[in-house]
């Protein structure tokens, strides 16, 4: 059977064409992209060092105990609503510390959305300034109180 034509190379300007493995790139610049995935991927690994701490079988653990002690978004529950929990959330960032990583009482149990709704305003994602809370301020309260969700600035619905 024929092989298809390869096409041209995806990258504006390049009149090299794709091949197969470099997923619409030609052999120069799929190596080039993946030489920046490598990078970033060590960078992020390097600048976060509590990353490592979510591979470990003493989090594994503790993770699918706190889920099975709190299936409900804590988060929702705070603003009347029910939702099944599929995040354990460190309620004050750890930010690598260990002590404060495995401390079972700084631990929550939240919903995708809620989780990165938090993590968002925390880190500074989708335009927030990071460190949108102060350092062990829990969310919910404050905009609960004001009649929206947790930040107040999305609908009520988790």
């Amino acid at each position: 059977m024929p092989m298809k034509p390869r096409r041209p190379c995806s990258v504006p300007g390049c009149a090299g064409l794709a091949s197969p493995e470099g997923r619409g790139r030609c052999e120069r610049h799929a190596a080039e992209a993946a030489a920046g995935r490598r990078a970033r991927d060590w960078r992020r690994r390097r600048e976060d060092p509590g990353r490592a701490l979510y591979g470990l079988a003493r989090w594994q653990a503790m993770r699918a105990a706190h889920l099975a002690a709190n299936p409900l978004c804590a988060e929702c529950g705070r603003m009347g609503l029910a939702a099944m929990a599929d995040t354990v959330d460190h309620v004050i960032p750890h930010r690598g510390d260990r002590g404060r990583f495995f401390d079972a009482g700084n631990l929550q149990s939240l919903c995708k959305q809620c989780h990165d709704r938090k993590t968002a305003r925390e880190d500074g994602g989708f335009g927030n300034r990071q460190g949108g809370q102060a350092a062990g301020e829990r969310g919910g309260a404050a905009g609960a109180a004001r009649g929206g969700g947790p930040d107040s600035s999305g609908p009520l619905r988790c």
